[in-house]
């Protein structure tokens, strides 16, 4: 995987198996090329999948569903993919792959393919019940790390809250929890607000609400917590506006335009953010550079 990953031999096989993507041999050849590649036998490790390959493998499955050949090479290659479990979580979570499933443990004619849907069905249940569980878990830690307690300072209470970010990244229910905890510490402690919450922390929030624009909890939580962040502090508005904050806030208010708490956070987000302009007509000007059916401008 090591020599054909420098020269982007995985990418150029995830993006041949999108060009052709009703090409049947492609897509098996494809998909038994990311599996070999993802498998270290000697090591008896299998690699993280990366999005695009996570994307080629199923969409292979999605598009030639009555083609018990692709659908067999594809269910091994989940299969392959499920021994490493932050694969098999990315993979159930793939929006139809269930259902689809579940459709063909139905209703394929290949025995065999119906056993190997079932199996990868099986994984998948588990890995989901386990998931449930470590998301009580930390809930409860995030419930505890509130509490009030004179024995753990502020800026630890908010480090410990920041590090749980890249370890529950999978989990939108504890990214949701770990929104509102932030928010609610960045409130009680402002002086220690600005020495914990910096850049890196804020392009993880920034990061994280894009990949989730869909999920509106995530976006209404979102945008209260960078209000609160950015509102006393210049360098981290600038930085927002850097990483195209008016475009993900806009996107997500189109996205949720009926949801009440995600268009009046994103209102608030945008009204701090145009204080880095002399003049609202300055602030509604630069908003339509990068889109300019875009009209939504500060209140």
């Amino acid at each position: 995987r090591e020599p054909i990953s420098v020269l982007s031999g995985i990418d150029y096989v995830c993006k041949a198996m999108k060009l052709h993507s009703n090409v049947t041999n492609i897509q098996q050849d494809g998909c038994a090329i990311l599996t070999n590649c993802a498998i270290d036998v000697e090591k008896q490790q299998v690699t993280l999948a990366s999005d695009v390959e996570v994307e080629a493998i199923t969409n292979a499955m999605f598009n030639h569903q009555n083609n018990p050949s692709v659908v067999s090479q594809v269910c091994f290659s989940i299969t392959s993919f499920n021994h490493e479990e932050r694969n098999v979580r990315r993979i159930r979570q793939v929006d139809g792959i269930l259902e689809l499933l579940v459709k063909i443990t139905q209703y394929c004619e290949d025995s065999r393919v119906k056993e190997d849907a079932i199996g990868i069905l099986d994984i998948f249940e588990t890995s989901e019940s386990n998931d449930y569980y470590l998301e009580n878990q930390v809930l409860d830690s995030i419930s505890q790390i509130l509490v009030e307690d004179y024995r753990t300072m502020p800026d630890e209470k908010m480090r410990q809250v920041i590090g749980l970010m890249d370890d529950y990244e999978w989990s939108s229910k504890v990214f949701v929890a770990i929104l509102q905890s932030l928010n609610k510490l960045c409130q009680q402690y402002p002086i220690q607000k600005e020495i914990v919450i910096r850049d890196q922390v804020v392009k993880n929030i920034i990061t994280r609400m894009k990949k989730c624009a869909d999920f509106a909890p995530i976006q209404s939580n979102g945008f209260e917590l960078l209000g609160e962040i950015m509102k006393d502090d210049d360098s981290l508005r600038s930085m927002v506006l850097d990483m195209d904050g008016c475009e993900a806030v806009t996107t997500a208010m189109t996205k949720h335009i009926r949801n009440k708490a995600v268009q009046k956070a994103g209102r608030g987000v945008l009204n701090i953010l145009s204080k880095e302009f002399p003049s609202e007509e300055e602030f509604e000007c630069y908003m339509r550079t990068w889109n300019p059916e875009q009209k939504i401008a500060a209140a």
